[in-house]
């Protein structure tokens, strides 16, 4: 029996999970580590999806004058 410790970057401690044997546990760990890259992919593309909407937001001319950036802003503002 092997013991995993998952940190999920929350700011708890991490969470144990126990695994059969070292094949079980390289699977996992494994697995864990690919999503996690996957994670912090998609958190990056939130993040620059919320950059092209704040920049759209401050150089568009508004709702008052209907301009190309406005829908832009939309946009990124309803994927995130």
């Amino acid at each position: 029996m092997k013991i995993l410790k998952i940190d999920v970057l929350d700011g708890n401690p991490d969470i144990e999970i126990a695994v059969s044997d070292q094949m079980d546990y390289e699977r996992l760990k494994k697995y864990i580590d690919d999503n996690k890259k996957t994670m912090f992919d998609i958190e990056e593309l939130r993040e620059k999806i919320h950059a092209i909407g704040d920049y759209a937001h401050d150089n568009n001319t508004g709702p008052a004058v209907h301009d190309a950036l406005w829908d832009i802003r939309q946009m990124c503002y309803e994927l995130i």
